[in-house]
């Protein structure tokens, strides 16, 4: 642990991250057509770790917004998403913004 860890009080890591548990962010079993198009080119749903699984702990802040290394757009997400992504940061392997989709930009 480091001397950051106990100046914020965090005194454990949560357990290992179960990527078996995972639902849309609706809570519902994940469906195959999760991934057709929106018109705004957004996906019509998105998978998320469970509600019982982000309950275990995050490794890094929650943080809703983040800003595209390329860009410098920000991106704000669901609380589900953005606790998946603080839960597990290499859940996703891409990104969707205003202006660009690039997945290999997603900026820590």
């Amino acid at each position: 642990m480091s001397d950051l860890d106990k100046l914020f009080g965090i005194d454990k890591l949560p357990p290992p991250v179960d990527r078996t548990q995972q639902t849309l962010e609706d809570g519902l079993p994940v469906t195959p057509d999760h991934r057709d198009l929106k018109p705004n080119g957004q996906q019509k749903d998105y998978v998320v770790l469970s509600v019982e699984e982000r309950a275990k702990g995050f490794v890094r802040p929650v943080r809703r917004t983040y800003v595209h290394e390329k860009c410098g757009v920000a991106t704000t997400m669901s609380q589900s998403i953005a606790e998946t992504y603080a839960r597990d940061p290499y859940f996703y392997s891409g990104t969707f913004g205003n202006y660009i989709f690039d997945s290999r930009d997603v900026s820590g």
